[in-house]
């Protein structure tokens, strides 16, 4: 069906499953961050200068001793 399409109808075909694509990418990317956040919640935190027992306590209160800041959200935490 497609060899015999048109031009047009080939490039519409191409735009539908490359946004497909970038929306499937989105979730994949998506789920592994509520994944990734989900187990730091669940480390403890071993930083001597903040002293939290959880991680949970460090990303709610931002330490800087211990935390990976990206434009002023959360992106991890160290446990160094």
């Amino acid at each position: 069906m497609a060899l015999r399409a048109n031009v047009r109808v080939s490039f519409v075909f191409f735009a539908v499953a490359l946004f497909l694509f970038i929306i499937w990418i989105y979730l994949i990317l998506k789920t592994d961050r509520k994944k990734k956040l989900g187990e730091t919640k669940l480390q403890k935190c071993l930083c001597p200068i903040c002293k939290h027992e959880v991680t949970n306590d460090c990303v709610k209160q931002k330490c800087p001793c211990c935390i990976d800041l990206k434009d002023n959200s959360v992106i991890g935490h160290s446990v160094d």
